[in-house]
């Protein structure tokens, strides 16, 4: 079974920078890149420092991270629909996240599922 993220980030920055690294990239999935190509507009380091920003492709370059979210408050129905209604706005799928409180691999099932309903929705009213 693979090592969760949380522990993995634990490891290599330490509980605090871990903690606010999966508070600054939750629900989000990035590449994290080799030290090499990181950019110096790239997110992680507009979002986390330069420092942080390079230990993370020292220890997971080639990755794609899915960062977990954070915990949402609201039901899971209203967090469906409000996903549904911000993406229609044509907000890009880390931004849903983000915004929703929820992991970009939820948001992707959220708007499956709705598509499906809505496809036997038609089939069934004809």
């Amino acid at each position: 079974m693979p090592i969760p993220i949380y522990h993995r980030l634990n490891k290599t920055l330490g509980a605090e920078i871990s903690a606010r690294t999966l508070a600054a990239l939750a629900g989000q999935r990035i590449y994290i890149p080799t030290k090499a190509r990181l950019a110096k507009d790239h997110k992680l380091r507009r979002y986390l420092g330069s420092k942080v920003a390079e230990k993370l492709c020292e220890n997971f370059s080639g990755e794609a991270i899915d960062f977990p979210a954070r915990p949402e408050p609201t039901p899971a129905k209203n967090t469906a629909q409000r996903c549904i209604e911000i993406r229609k706005q044509g907000r890009q799928l880390n931004e849903v996240a983000l915004i929703c409180g929820i992991s970009r691999r939820r948001v992707l099932q959220i708007l499956a599922s709705n598509k499906k309903q809505k496809l036997n929705n038609i089939n069934s009213q004809q």
